[in-house]
């Protein structure tokens, strides 16, 4: 962010000038505003954000509000501000976290501007520096998301009656919607975000979830809020700029009111994603025979019985009971199959977080406890066939790590390579295997090093995770490893530059 706009206009000046069709005010601190025009209408955001906060009962909670400085947030601290006014406060007190991600060389005058404008108000405002750190190439945004939420969250468990706000608007929802359909979704995704939620066992709030962009500029133009601009919202390096900047724009002519029908729509599948889930809850005890600490034993002949849609659903309930997180078809469905299998041999899915499924005896048990002796665990799977020649880009969740490759065809071979575990250098050849769960006795031979290392030690020394190791995607050609995306590159299928090739990146993300 390196712009401000507006100044902070107090509210007794505001009031001695609303009427007037043109004013010049000038503070001391160098903000100047000059504006013209009688002040727009923006009782409804201010009624909207009173019946939120009466509907959700915050007069007797601490709101531990995010505030980066934008627009949106900054609305967000002026409503806040008012709402703990007057003889009848719509909350019961609020202070304000800025995370400082330390990613933009204006990011420190950000800080300085949101606790200049806090200590104006009288708001308890603390800065909070935090180390973003992009895990298994999943992408700066998602790391500063995580690092941020994870900062937010946990000042808000230190008060009592503690909720978190955050400034989402529907313009935001509409990204977040075509970036999941785009990316691949379930329903409750394509559902978006919630204008309330729990994450990590707090309360999330998001008031202006139903508030258009233009609507929260207008209210801060006409009241005056100074903001900051954050540089990077226009560079279309990021995903979300790149739809934001790029894709909306056309959608919307095709469809001017694009963000109002994705509004109904994400509405409309909230609301079917909770009748669903309910159904679940009532399945889940048709089928449950014994509950553990360490696991639950479901009958396969009553899962059986259950619609296809509930049957997931049931799995994916099981789930979150020993690990919450957003648990993909990738992770469900092995599981489902697993259930319906018909013979009668004894068999086991691995998945992430020490967590696991296994059948024997017309019985599936989920959870934590190791499968039961004598079960075959399933070993070696393709997690796709990758034609090069038709396929640019592939996509695919394996784990909880959502997996995106690219390849660029070359019509020689750069004379400098540029070097990284996440890209790879091919000759010229039709398709590739992407596989996983390969013995990690297995020994490849590293390009450019001498002798033969084992697949656990190439994990290992790459600081893979092993909860993570079993489902990570490994390149094959010929059934030969050539590449291990963020480990090695191994010396099989060298290009010697002779013809054309490829370049391949990979890159992996949070699922």
């Amino acid at each position: 962010m390196g712009t401000v706009f507006a100044p902070d206009i107090k509210m007794d000046v505001l009031f001695a000038v609303v009427c007037k069709a043109e004013w010049h005010i000038c503070y001391n601190d160098g903000y100047v505003i000059e504006r013209r025009g009688p002040r727009l209408n923006n009782g409804q955001i201010e009624r909207e954000f009173a019946h939120f906060c009466k509907v959700h009962q915050l007069q007797s909670a601490h709101a531990v509000i995010g505030v980066s400085g934008g627009v949106d947030s900054m609305v967000l601290l002026h409503l806040c501000h008012r709402a703990t006014q007057g003889s009848e406060p719509l909350l019961g007190g609020f202070s304000v976290v800025h995370v400082d991600h330390g990613l933009r060389p204006s990011a420190a005058e950000d800080a300085k501007f949101v606790a200049h404008q806090c200590a104006r108000l009288g708001v308890a405002c603390e800065i909070v520096p935090v180390q973003v750190k992009d895990h298994c190439g999943e992408g700066i945004e998602a790391a500063a998301r995580r690092a941020r939420y994870e900062a937010l969250l946990t000042r808000t468990r230190l008060h009592h009656h503690g909720v978190c706000l955050v400034a989402h608007h529907s313009r935001d929802q509409l990204e977040t919607f075509v970036m999941r359909w785009l990316r691949g979704t379930s329903l409750a995704g394509l559902g978006a975000m919630r204008a309330v939620t729990m994450r990590e066992g707090v309360r999330l709030f998001r008031p202006l979830l139903q508030t258009g962009r233009s609507e929260i500029e207008q209210y801060a133009k006409a009241w005056g809020i100074p903001f900051r601009e954050d540089e990077t919202n226009a560079d279309t390096r990021f995903f979300r700029n790149r739809i934001r900047h790029e894709l909306l724009p056309v959608l919307e002519t095709f469809q001017p009111a694009i963000e109002v029908r994705t509004l109904d729509l994400t509405t409309q599948l909230q609301a079917d994603e909770s009748f669903l889930q309910e159904q679940a809850e009532r399945a889940l005890e048709q089928v449950v025979v014994r509950r553990s600490e360490r696991f639950v034993e479901i009958s396969t002949e009553a899962f059986a019985a259950l619609h296809v849609s509930l049957q997931r659903r049931v799995i994916h309930i099981l789930l979150n009971c020993f690990f919450a997180q957003d648990w993909l078809f990738s992770h469900v469905e092995p599981i489902r199959k697993l259930a319906l299998r018909q013979d009668a041999a004894s068999a086991a899915v691995s998945l992430s977080h020490g967590l696991g499924a296994w059948r024997e005896y017309g019985r599936i048990y989920i959870g934590h406890q190791a499968p039961p002796h004598g079960c075959e665990a399933l070993g070696t799977r393709s997690l796709a066939q990758w034609d090069l020649v038709r396929v640019r880009h592939l996509s695919f969740a394996s784990a909880d790590v959502f997996w995106r490759f690219r390849a660029i065809p070359l019509a020689r071979r750069p004379a400098q390579l540029r070097r990284s575990p996440w890209r790879a250098y091919v000759p010229d050849v039709e398709r590739v295997e992407i596989v996983c769960g390969l013995p990690t006795s297995l020994r490849v031979r590293p390009l450019g090093l001498a002798g033969s290392k084992k697949l656990q030690d190439v994990f290992s020394d790459s600081k893979i995770p092993r909860r993570l190791r079993p489902a990570w995607p490994i390149i094959r050609v010929g059934g030969e490893i050539v590449w291990i995306p963020g480990a090695i590159r191994t010396d099989v299928l060298r290009w010697d530059g002779a013809s054309g090739g490829y370049v391949l990146f990979a890159r992996a993300s949070r699922a």
